[in-house]
């Protein structure tokens, strides 16, 4: 396997990796968004309304909201469905729990404040935490069993979404079997993302080769971080095994580019992916 590159663009700390049409889809706009934003800066719209829904997608480790703020406040009311796997459990015995303090659904009902038109649909493998409310629908999938996937998508009667997230088990396992199963469900222009990928070396190298195989177009990014970019630059600089224990994001890829937001405002630190096209 060939190593994981160390890209020569002025944003590579945050770019481990492009694939396919990636760096034509994606790498203008990577380079605004990682020139644009501050840290600290001040929280956008869609930090505060995950933070007030209990969400962490925007607060400690995690600031995906900075990206995903960037990527869609144009296109707020343009997005009509919005899929999730890992509404979020807070059952001990259940892996990637969110602890006893976690709230199930909470980025589900952030993304139904955020996204007014949107129908929300999410998934988890804990039936417990399933529940339905106002445009929000969940039900259950086994992310590392094919036949679960397929049974989920024939339950679900949105044929297609405009975003796809993986908050699932953060495992490359279930991560990359989700993703043959459910990424023709992105729509033209959509995104497909998966978060909280471990940046320990050999993990980040399963997703590199995987990516590379997949056909897809899209990006393996870090958001700044205060707490964990030091580690990851020296990962992407030298290839080294790491053992950050940090969970930056995958862009993983989306079927085709839409058209290009501007900046957002500064915001946050976190760490979060983007997509590409195939």
């Amino acid at each position: 396997m060939s190593e994981i590159p160390n890209l020569s663009h002025a944003f590579h700390r945050n770019v481990l990796a492009f694939y396919g049409h990636g760096e034509q889809n994606l790498g203008d706009k990577l380079s605004e968004f990682f020139g644009y934003i501050t840290i600290p800066g001040a929280p956008t719209e869609l930090c505060t309304i995950m933070t007030d829904a209990g969400s962490d997608k925007g607060s400690g480790w995690h600031n995906y909201t900075i990206l995903y703020h960037f990527l869609f406040h144009e296109r707020r009311n343009a997005v009509r469905s919005l899929f999730e796997v890992g509404i979020g459990t807070n059952f001990a015995e259940m892996p990637s729990n969110m602890g006893g303090n976690g709230i199930p659904g909470a980025s589900l009902r952030g993304w139904r404040d955020y996204f007014p038109e949107a129908q929300i649909v999410g998934a988890d493998a804990d039936r417990r935490v399933l529940f339905s409310e106002e445009r929000i629908t969940t039900y259950y999938v086994d992310q590392l069993d094919g036949e679960a996937i397929d049974a989920l998508w024939e339950a679900v009667p949105q044929s297609s979404f405009d975003v796809i997230i993986d908050d699932g088990l953060h495992a490359f396992q279930a991560n990359s079997c989700f993703i043959r199963g459910s990424f023709d469900k992105v729509r033209d222009g959509g995104f497909y993302i998966i978060e909280d990928i471990v940046s320990q070396y050999d993990n980040l190298k399963n997703f590199d080769e995987f990516f590379k195989r997949f056909g897809a177009s899209g990006a393996l990014i870090q958001l700044p971080n205060p707490l964990a970019n030091r580690r990851f630059r020296a990962l992407a600089r030298a290839h080294a095994r790491s053992s950050a224990g940090t969970r930056p994001a995958c862009a993983a890829p989306g079927p085709s580019a839409p058209p290009r937001p501007p900046p957002a405002p500064p915001e946050s630190s976190g760490s979060a992916g983007a997509r590409g096209s195939r």
